[in-house]
């Protein structure tokens, strides 16, 4: 039986891509509100249900992420930040992973 190994993945840095991202989670939020005000209402329910699931959509693909190594194949997968575990696209071995944060210096 094989061993699980357990994968380091380094705390995404905080870069001008990953605002605009965070400004995308800030709608895909606001978008989750005013969908949950409109379903109380008969007119606005099927609108607001919309709203709803699509502010969450939103806010799922606005998550910053981080590149890894798939330990099975070799090949790059995403991890969405803080997951626990993430499914390689090509072989789907799932890798569970452990985030770090990152000390290192950049050299100006």
């Amino acid at each position: 039986m094989r061993k699980i190994e357990v994968v380091e993945v380094e705390l995404p840095k905080l870069r001008i891509k990953d605002v605009v991202k965070t400004a995308g989670g800030l709608i895909g939020l606001l978008m989750v509100i005013v969908g949950a005000i409109m379903l109380p209402t008969i007119i606005l329910t099927l609108p607001g249900i919309g709203l709803f699931l699509t502010g969450f959509l939103v806010m799922y693909a606005a998550a910053p992420s981080a590149k890894l190594t798939c330990t099975a194949c070799g090949l790059e997968a995403k991890a969405k930040l803080r997951a626990k575990n993430v499914k390689c696209p090509s072989c789907e071995t799932v890798i569970p992973l452990r985030w770090i944060k990152s000390n290192k210096k950049e050299a100006a």
